[in-house]
């Protein structure tokens, strides 16, 4: 166990001579990150606690990761409240088996702003990866999303990412994204129907505001 201003570490567990597997239990609870603005030389607040819990799968290092953040800031950046659970069958490979993260009012800049958005991962078997995520934010217009892909070869440098399916709402207007991108080949499509030009999440003239827009748009190469 160890202990900083505002700040614990603890921490419990037994390592394997045979297999080097660690089983035990590690926390940390940071009360006031406030409090190390000025080593950090960073304009820096707010409350984090994690929890790590380890044990043994099929001879392997799991870790089971919780983690909660409370009325975060850094510098313009302000975050309400995040929380993530993340699952490793084996802490040696990048991604989790599973995985979820919860965000509520990050505002990132002036006008730009995340309501609330969640984002959940979770391996469908042979290092394949389904994805699914939504949200609600201000860009400075007030928009929606909800989409969805499969993910591939997430060891290589860029990913394979399958079966994408987006939809965004911006104001009363939809645009709807579909295809596939890999690091060789995009295919995808985004089409949308009756688009308003009152919804462009831009400042624009009277005129452009009442146009209607439908078309679809494919980018292939």
């Amino acid at each position: 166990k160890g202990t900083a201003p505002q700040m614990t570490v603890d921490g419990a567990g037994t390592l394997s001579t045979e297999n080097n597997i660690l089983d035990g239990k590690l926390s940390l609870s940071a009360n006031d990150l406030s409090y190390y603005k000025d080593l950090l030389s960073l304009d820096i607040a707010g409350s984090v606690k994690a929890e790590v819990i380890l044990g043994a799968e099929k001879s392997k290092q799991l870790a089971d990761i919780q983690t909660s953040i409370s009325q975060f800031k850094l510098d313009k950046l302000t975050l309400k409240k995040a929380d993530a659970e993340l699952h490793f069958n084996d802490v040696h490979y990048p991604w989790p088996q599973t995985g979820n993260i919860q965000i509520s009012h990050l505002e990132v800049s002036d006008g730009i702003s995340v309501e609330k958005a969640s984002v959940t991962i979770k391996d469908i078997g042979n290092e394949f990866y389904a994805l699914a995520f939504m949200g609600n934010a201000y860009v400075p217009s007030a928009i929606s999303f909800k989409g969805s892909a499969d993910l591939s070869n997430m060891t290589n440098e860029f990913p394979t990412v399958n079966k994408i399916d987006l939809k965004t709402l911006i104001g009363k207007s939809t645009i709807v994204m579909t295809g596939a991108v890999d690091p060789t080949a995009v295919d995808l499509k985004i089409s949308t129907k009756n688009f308003r030009g009152s919804d462009i999440p831009a400042t624009v003239s009277d005129s452009l505001s009442n146009i209607r827009l439908n078309g679809d748009v494919t980018m292939i190469g």
